[in-house]
């Protein structure tokens, strides 16, 4: 930063407009923020205070190439040094690499300028045979090769990171190839005349081709120097060795920290009627279930295969039913809870918004008279259906209830759900053998009546159930509840515990079906989203089993939540670890023509904050440049400090704010806003004769009140001071409304209303 700031001074370029649009200014800064830099300023005094320390991260750090799946133009070239430079006696390229396709060649790096004219590769090959073998191979580019090895599946399917190394000794004319812990050394005659060399990953000028890899931890050594790229930024194209001294451009980067941080939109499959989804975790491939056929999409090849059933299998269809697979066995089981398809209670077809059909009506009673099965079983080898049970499992559909599959019992087992405007919260299972259907007597704790819960196996007999949305009874019309809590069940000795009931969680949420236990087996992730909204942004939290605490990790996707059949679910690749997680929203009101979107995410996926520490690191400042750039930051907050002070001061001579709510600009007066609650995106205004709906954040509205007539409370609550009735230990009470203190406000409320 501060060498950048000299050499705009020193070429007479320096002005504060160039210099805070630098693209290295706003880093600085962005880290400045991280170093947590106070400046207090009043009306007598100004006094500084100044908190430096440098730290540097090393975790999801590299640089993914974009590759041939892209047009020539899109994708990645990496020249490390922006000009070539001379090597003494030797080159040394070390770095870690991994692939993330086995289906795209190229060059993975390239060295040009040797004094003789020729270059050299570093190049991955695959065979498109029917052997579809994959090879690394080191070429004198455009006249041999000069050595090969071979590539196992496992390390590309499985995204391993390996360790490479490829030294070219000028002195003894010897290359060496150091690849996951094996040595080959070949001879080579190399040019002795002075050689200005350039180094290249990806993409070259005169060839296109781009494998699908990344790097990380890259290092270029000769018998005096060593130049270390962390690679380690989540945007630019300047890329900077450890010291700050060394600068490479890259074109088309894909920085890797993003890839924990962001979801991946993979695919979007549009069907015309409705699939049952299944997840594949031997292959992490997914299989979509249809009535005439079986598509199988593998989410990492971007594969679709199609595959028509043997013979026709007449299964009841409905928007309730899943499937499952026994992997032992070949075989995939798929269920419907209701064999008939039309929903018979009218005022239920109204809330769900179903509308009869006269064509598809007159089909459906065509067909009555076949056997229709609400169980049934393909077997994969033959493609062959075979129907099990004809009768329906439940009286009427359950929208988003928990099924657990069993294939060493052969039996499912089930969990609440919603219907004909009930929750439920019953316990069955379904035996494949006996075919019998039995509701299960467990003893313990009580699990109120609730659906879109999450469940989770830990082994065969131990499931855990999380949140949902319903309430005590069980009955829709006495309203719903978010629930917040986690419970064990114990399938064999049939007894329910409670392990936690998160009472403070303020974030309304339902929860995929599927949830996926984290690495250290502590914690479990799910996707949590408001299903009252037509549209809400999912967003991945992860839970401490043992007592509930949570954060939010990755960004979030917004789905369409205006249909109760529409589907989110999550699972985990056994292959390469990564999240993968599938959307159904329906796009017809008798849940038949759908649209089904993919997206992956590594693991372990990352808050917000650690995305932004995968910055630049801090150069080793001296002397002189040190006290400029201290100097140059304590001038920037003081004079950004006075801004704010006026800002505020004008702020507080107002009397209202004007809001955004029902697309409206809303006059409010400070005195008649009572208080502010937090509602996920968006905050709850309570005024005295109304309440608004803000599209806002809490933290940023606050700062637009006055803070002698507003204080915030709790994470969540901001209330009118002059509002208080009384306080009650944690308790603070605007007359008949009352909200709950946090412990950290706690302070701040009795230095207010004068406390003891």
């Amino acid at each position: 930063m501060i060498l950048i700031v000299f050499e705009m001074i020193f070429k007479k370029s320096f002005t504060i407009h160039s210099f805070t649009k630098n693209l290295y200014f706003k880093k600085m800064i962005t880290i400045i923020k991280k170093f947590k830099l106070y400046f207090f300023i009043n009306r007598s005094f100004i006094s500084i205070f100044f908190i430096f320390f440098i730290f540097k991260t090393y975790a999801q750090e590299g640089l993914k190439f974009v590759s041939n799946n892209k047009d020539k133009i899109e994708r990645t070239s990496y020249k490390v040094f922006e000009k070539p430079k001379n090597f003494k006696d030797k080159l040394s390229i070390k770095f870690d690499l991994s692939f993330h396709s086995k289906l795209y060649i190229g060059n993975i790096f390239t060295i040009n300028g040797f004094a003789d004219g020729s270059s050299y590769s570093l190049y991955y090959k695959y065979t498109y045979d029917d052997d579809n073998l994959s090879y690394i191979q080191i070429n004198r580019i455009g006249e041999e090769k000069l050595y090969e090895f071979l590539l196992s599946d496992d390390l590309i399917s499985r995204e391993k990171w390996v360790t490479i190394e490829l030294s070219f000794n000028f002195k003894t004319d010897s290359l060496q190839l150091l690849f996951n812990g094996k040595k080959n050394s070949l001879s080579e005659q190399f040019a002795k005349d002075s050689n200005s060399l350039g180094i290249t990953f990806g993409r070259q000028e005169n060839y296109f081709d781009v494998p699908a890899f990344k790097i990380r931890n890259l290092q270029i050594s000769d018998t005096q120097d060593e130049y270390i790229f962390p690679l380690n930024q989540q945007d630019g194209t300047d890329v900077y060795d450890a010291n700050f001294v060394e600068k490479g451009i890259v074109t088309n980067p894909d920085w890797l920290i993003n890839d924990f941080y962001h979801w991946k939109k993979i695919n979007q499959i549009e069907l015309e009627e409705n699939y049952n989804v299944v997840f594949n975790s031997s292959s992490s491939s997914f299989l979509l279930l249809g009535s005439k056929e079986l598509i199988e999409y593998d989410v990492f090849d971007m594969t679709t295969n199609s595959k028509p059933y043997k013979n026709t299998y007449n299964l009841s269809q409905s928007s309730t039913g899943k499937a499952f697979l026994d992997l032992e066995n070949n075989k995939l089981y798929n269920y419907q809870i209701q064999r008939n398809d039309i929903v018979s209670n009218n005022l239920l077809k109204m809330k769900l918004g179903i509308k009869d059909d006269p064509i598809i009506e007159e089909k459906s009673k065509n067909i009555k008279s076949k056997q229709l099965y609400s169980l049934g079983v393909l077997d994969l080898d033959t493609f062959m259906w075979s129907g099990i049970e004809s009768s329906s499992l439940f009286s009427f559909q359950r929208f988003h209830h928990n099924t657990f599959f069993q294939p060493n019992y052969k039996r499912f087992t089930f969990f609440g759900g919603y219907g004909n405007f009930s929750y439920f919260n019953d316990i069955s299972q379904y035996d494949i053998e006996k075919k019998s259907f039995n509701t299960l007597d467990f003893s313990g704790d009580f699990i109120p009546p609730r659906f879109l819960s999450g469940m989770l196996s830990l082994d065969s007999n131990t499931l855990l159930i999380y949140g949902g949305v319903g309430n005590l009874k069980g009955e829709e019309h006495i309203g719903r509840k978010y629930f917040s809590d986690l419970y064990q069940l114990n399938l064999e000795s049939l007894k329910i515990s409670k392990k936690w009931s998160n009472k403070s969680n303020i974030f309304s949420s339902a929860s995929s079906e599927n949830m996926i236990l984290s690495d250290d087996r502590k914690s479990f992730f799910t996707v949590s989203y408001s299903e009252n909204f037509d549209k809400d942004y999912l967003k991945l939290k992860k839970l401490n089993i043992e007592n509930g605490t949570e954060i939010f990790v990755g960004d979030s996707i917004l789905m369409a939540t205006n249909k109760v059949a529409n589907k989110v679910d999550i699972f985990k690749s056994k292959i390469n670890g990564k999240i993968l997680l599938y959307t159904k929203e329906f796009q017809d009101n008798r849940f038949k023509k759908n649209i089904i979107t993919f997206y992956s995410i590594e693991n372990e996926p990352i808050l917000f904050s650690d995305l932004n520490k995968g910055a630049y690191p801090f150069i080793k400042f001296r002397g002189l440049y040190l006290g400029i750039f201290i100097l140059l930051i304590v001038v920037f907050f003081i004079i950004r400090q006075f801004f704010l002070n006026l800002k505020k001061e004008s702020t507080n001579k107002n009397e209202f704010i004007f809001v955004r709510s029902n697309r409206q600009n809303v006059k409010l007066f400070y005195r008649d806003i009572w208080a502010v609650e937090a509602l996920k995106d968006y905050i709850k205004i309570i005024c005295s004769d109304k309440t608004y709906v803000v599209h806002n954040n809490i933290s940023k509205f606050s700062n637009s009140l006055p803070k002698s007539i507003f204080i915030r409370v709790h994470r969540s609550f901001i209330i009118n001071l002059n509002k208080i009735s009384s306080v009650e230990g944690d308790i603070v009470y605007l007359e008949k409304k009352y909200y709950k203190i946090g412990g950290k406000y706690m302070g701040e409320i009795k230095k207010h209303l004068d406390i003891n």
